[in-house]
């Protein structure tokens, strides 16, 4: 089969999402509404689609989520400064360019899934 051309690749941001300096296990009103404003985020960014793909992670490491944005890196920190999680400093972002398949794009989740 073989690695595909250069042609059927396009470029996108992975992006992890992993604790940050006001990072705390702890839960309180504050942290639930922040983590209700962080998802709601998440899903406008995929519903717009800025995003093909995120989701947390099932350990207790570090690394807290990963997102596939559909934009350049500099639109992708962009956008992800507006997380509400990243704002208050519980979440911090690292971006790296990538390139994947375009046909992997065809398998994204639609809005109604």
């Amino acid at each position: 089969m073989g690695w595909p051309r250069f042609s059927d690749l396009h470029p996108v941001t992975l992006l992890f999402l992993r604790k940050g300096p006001n990072w705390s296990a702890e839960e309180s009103e504050t942290s639930r509404q922040l983590q209700i404003d962080h998802l709601a985020f998440l899903k406008s960014i995929r519903d717009g689609g800025q995003a093909a793909i995120v989701g947390p992670m099932l350990d207790d490491g570090d690394l807290r989520a990963a997102c596939v944005y559909l934009v350049p890196i500099d639109e992708a920190l962009v956008l992800a400064a507006g997380d509400p999680a990243v704002r208050a400093g519980r979440l911090v972002v690292e971006a790296h360019p990538w390139m994947i398949e375009k046909a992997a794009l065809d398998h994204r989740p639609t809005k109604s899934s």
